[in-house]
């Protein structure tokens, strides 16, 4: 059968507890390791190198939770058979794409592209002085997480929550820059006037980049990590934990040369829906945006979104 994993509650913070205790999926969760706990023995002994433990702790500062009230009557038109009811609370997972930074409607040299001089977030909108320097952060999930602009407007991400004693961090003014339901893919678009959330995020953009090339380029001739996937998600709308597993397939979409979907182990709940999926032996460095997001469950198989890696 075949299941989205969102997660959905009529009052999240009595839910989110009773949806780890009483999970169908994964009993226990002892494979969804906290953050905070994860240390280098936890990759598998193939695969203990540094670097990757390193970069699970970059993409871990990046990884957000991402909630709304799903009520777009398109819902059932592009996900049939999976309603959600409107009023409902819905979370799944997303990381951040890229960020910029705007002072009085530009970046560096470029002008603002929708004219803007000043920050547009809700609580700006709502005073007479609003912030004149911004910041726009990109970060993608999955479609079926945020399906439409009419969902958009009742979402929220969250920053920062790698545990019940976090500084969580929430974004309330969201706008979609792309979404694809055939892909399984959608970009959101977060804007904020908080310097310390957008410095921060911004610093680990910059921290994960260069890495990443650097890993991409070790391995991109290897078989050693094409068995290898991890995740880092918010299962079940709680704190995130990180998964490992290994990469089963690799199936070729007919209409696109270089899209394709991924089927892999690695361990995921409702709530995991929109977490990117990596698989270092084989993504490139053309972009986040092509990297596959976790998107179902097929007879008890992961399955990614589309994805275009080589």
């Amino acid at each position: 059968m075949d299941h989205f994993e969102i997660q959905t509650f009529e009052n999240e913070e009595e839910s989110v507890h009773m949806a780890l205790a009483h999970c169908g999926k994964n009993p226990g969760h002892s494979d969804f390791i906290p953050v905070d706990s994860f240390e280098l023995e936890h990759l598998p002994s193939g695969h203990r190198d540094p670097n990757v433990y390193q970069l699970i702790g970059l993409v871990a500062r990046l990884t957000v939770k991402v909630k709304s009230v799903a009520c777009s009557k398109f819902r059932e038109i592009l996900f049939p058979g999976r309603q959600v009811v409107s009023g409902n609370i819905l979370t799944g997972s997303g990381r951040v794409y890229y960020v910029t930074k705007y002072v009085k409607g530009f970046d560096d040299n470029v002008k603002h592209p929708s004219g803007y001089t000043s920050c547009h977030c809700r609580r700006c909108l709502g005073t007479a002085s609003p912030s004149d320097t911004w910041w726009e952060i990109a970060v993608i999930t999955a479609a079926h997480v945020v399906c439409d602009y009419t969902e958009v407007e009742k979402t929220e991400c969250c920053f920062f929550y790698d545990n019940e004693e976090s500084e969580v961090k929430t974004v309330d003014t969201v706008s979609i820059l792309h979404v694809n339901a055939e892909e399984d893919k959608c970009i959101l678009n977060c804007i904020t006037c908080d310097d310390d959330l957008g410095n921060t995020v911004n610093q680990s953009v910059d921290d994960i980049l260069p890495h990443w090339n650097r890993l991409h380029t070790q391995y991109k001739e290897s078989n050693a990590l094409k068995d290898f996937s991890f995740m880092v998600s918010h299962p079940h709308g709680g704190c995130k934990r990180v998964t490992l597993g290994k990469c089963l397939e690799k199936v070729q979409l007919p209409e696109c040369a270089f899209g394709c979907y991924f089927s892999y182990t690695t361990p995921t709940c409702p709530g995991s829906s929109g977490a990117i999926v990596y698989l270092l032996g084989y993504s490139g460095t053309a972009g986040w945006s092509t990297l596959p997001v976790h998107s179902r469950t097929l007879g008890g198989v992961n399955i990614s979104g589309a994805s275009y890696v080589r």
